[in-house]
């Protein structure tokens, strides 16, 4: 085989008075065949090694495929990284896997071509300090690299506070002061340093520290930020978002890391995380809430997280220690919910062979969650506003009242003024319950939520199933962030136990995820056409003070349940009332169909 540069190689320099001898200098020394040759290397930059001749090194075209390993430089700092489906590579006779650093007098073995890798160590500057663009593009580089090869790289922030201007060299000078050769420096030429710390993870607070402390004599309010690539994301947009969001929320002189600046709360023996700071304020307010015993009404689409909601309001408060009862109000028929709640005595109807306490009675000093409160009937509302009156309860048959001491956190995922205002919901019902509304957002509406969530559920479920640490790709995380989630966060955790047992890499890509259902299709669709609608049309002229502007357009899901009580009252309209041929006709189970008739109050 041969060697080819891009241009003819040059003879060696000779040295000067302002310029070093070339061997005093970076190089390449390259053997093929019977030929040697020197190519000069950049102090930072690339070399690219591949088949085609106009690389700066080139392998006969037979035997390799395009490029198959590229040498990059930055200050004294050299690694060589392979490529996928590249042709063995050895450093010092080792098969490289993935990159490595290199030092003066390695040599890189392909096929019969031998490279000796020269750097003179008085050769040897500290790197300059990037600008902001050019640290960007490094992130990207370095973060891509520690996804391919699992070798963990971890970027901080410093933001540097009050400072005078005529001591911007002092600290510049400082940062580099503080770093290793090998990290690499950005400075936005104001108030923020970034640094990425190649190979270096758990340990990455030691570097932190050293920079802090060479920052003091010129600023006291320097405050830090560390994320970690792969353990807190993978996505270089996500990990430097993360780590100056640490470094906001850090004091002066010290360092948070990622995960400490994530909102993460203990409800019982469950972790939840909130980076939004919509997510932020709602937990908030529960915590304010779980103090007092008002009645509590929480809105939000399915599986936005309403349950979790409700227990925080029960063990953040000091009924914790009292019973916590559920109980879903969209799954019962009228007499059979009338009954939990409230008990019944001997009997009050067929098969009541005994008395039986409500759940009301049970979660005596406790709380009780009425989940999808709007589906209960007008006689159990009105039986519910008389115990958020009363504090008292009548079972069943009985004419006798229990005094019961309970907390009443209701649910729904109905646009509640619009049941109100269709007669389905009672408005006084309504206003004994709305002193006091959270509404969850749906996970669509907290982008910045998903990321962090998806890893956490990803690591938990990996950890049950007794895998190793797994990791979204970036691109994988980009098509979790880019579809709608109308199952929010409740279809995102599911998303993830499947991704665990069906994937066996320890990286996620996009491959690996299925492809978006028709119902995120149509809810994409329905995004994009109401966005287009929006931007074309003219600004609405700003309504009265004294009209109320609604909280929110009616949900995909309100729709849906519209048009499907629509279908199975045509469908039972068909059949002439026989529920087995109205199920048939609209293709759902007989079970469902009956359920569904239950629930949409449908003879």
């Amino acid at each position: 085989m041969t060697a080819t540069h891009d241009r003819q190689a040059e003879e060696p320099p000779t040295g000067t008075e302002n310029q070093p001898a070339w061997t005093e200098r970076s190089y390449l020394l390259v053997f093929q065949k019977e030929s040697a040759n020197l190519l000069q290397l950049p102090a930072d930059g690339e070399v690219v090694l591949g088949r085609d001749p106009e690389e700066q090194i080139s392998i006969e075209p037979e035997r390799v495929s395009q490029i198959f390993a590229r040498l990059s430089l930055h200050g004294w700092a050299a690694t060589v990284e392979s490529v996928p489906e590249s042709p063995a590579i050895l450093i010092n006779g080792e098969i490289l896997a993935g990159f490595r650093f290199l030092a003066s007098g390695d040599m890189i073995t392909a096929f019969d071509t031998h490279i000796v890798f020269h750097r003179n160590p008085q050769a040897r500057t500290k790197p300059s300090v990037l600008n902001m663009g050019q640290m960007t593009v490094r992130i990207e580089q370095e973060v891509a690299r520690s996804v391919r090869y699992q070798h963990p790289v971890s970027i901080l922030a410093i933001k540097i506070g009050v400072y005078q201007a005529e001591d911007q060299n002092h600290l510049c000078e400082a940062v580099m002061k503080g770093v290793r050769f090998v990290d690499i420096v950005g400075w936005n030429g104001s108030d923020e340093f970034i640094v990425i710390f190649l190979e270096t993870a758990e340990t990455s607070h030691i570097p932190t520290k050293r920079v802090l402390d060479a920052l003091l004599p010129w600023t006291g309010h320097a405050s830090a930020g560390l994320s970690c690539c792969p353990f807190d994301g993978t996505d270089h947009r996500t990990l430097l978002a993360g780590a100056r969001a640490a470094a906001k929320n850090a004091e002066p002189g010290t360092v948070r890391r990622l995960y400490e600046a994530t909102h993460i709360l203990s409800i019982g023996d469950e972790k939840i995380v909130a980076v939004d700071p919509r997510m932020k304020r709602l937990f908030t307010l529960v915590e304010d809430l779980a103090h007092s015993d008002l009645p509590v009404l929480i809105t939000g689409e399915t599986g936005s997280g309403k349950e979790i909601v409700a227990k925080a309001l029960h063990l953040w408060s000091s009924r914790k220690d009292r019973p916590l009862v559920s109980i879903n109000c969209a799954a019962m028929t009228e007499s059979l919910l009338e009954s939990e709640l409230f008990g019944h005595v001997r009997g009050a109807f067929s098969g009541a062979e005994a008395a039986k306490p409500g759940l009301l009675e049970s979660a005596d000093g406790g709380t009780v969650f009425l989940d999808e409160v709007s589906n209960s009937s007008p006689r159990t509302q009105a039986e519910l506003l008389r115990v958020l009156e009363t504090k008292r309860i009548r079972r069943v048959g009985s004419v006798e009242e229990v005094p019961v001491d309970v907390r009443i956190v209701a649910a729904t995922n109905q646009l509640i003024e619009h049941e109100v205002q269709n007669g389905r919901f009672r408005q006084d019902l309504y206003y004994r319950l709305n002193g006091s509304t959270l509404d969850v957002p749906a996970l669509r509406e907290r982008k910045p939520d998903i990321p962090v969530m998806a890893q956490f559920f990803l690591q938990k479920a990996a950890a049950r199933a007794g895998r190793g640490p797994m990791f979204f790709a970036q691109e994988a995380m980009e098509d979790l962030l880019s579809r709608e989630w109308p199952g929010n966060v409740r279809q995102l955790r599911n998303l993830v136990d499947k991704l665990v047992a069906i994937v066996h890499e320890p990286l996620i890509q996009p491959k690996h995820l299925p492809a978006p259902s028709a119902l995120e299709s149509w809810a994409l669709a329905e995004r994009r056409e109401a966005d287009a609608q929006a931007s074309q049309a003219n600004p609405p002229e700003p309504a009265p003070a004294e009209e109320p502007t609604p909280r929110r357009r009616p949900r995909l899901a309100d729709e849906i349940q519209e048009l499907e009580r629509k279908r199975i009252q045509e469908a039972l309209a068909a059949a002439q009332g026989v529920r087995v041929k109205a199920a048939a006709i609209i293709g759902m189970p007989l079970r469902t169909f009956v359920a569904k008739l239950k629930r949409y109050r449908l003879s």
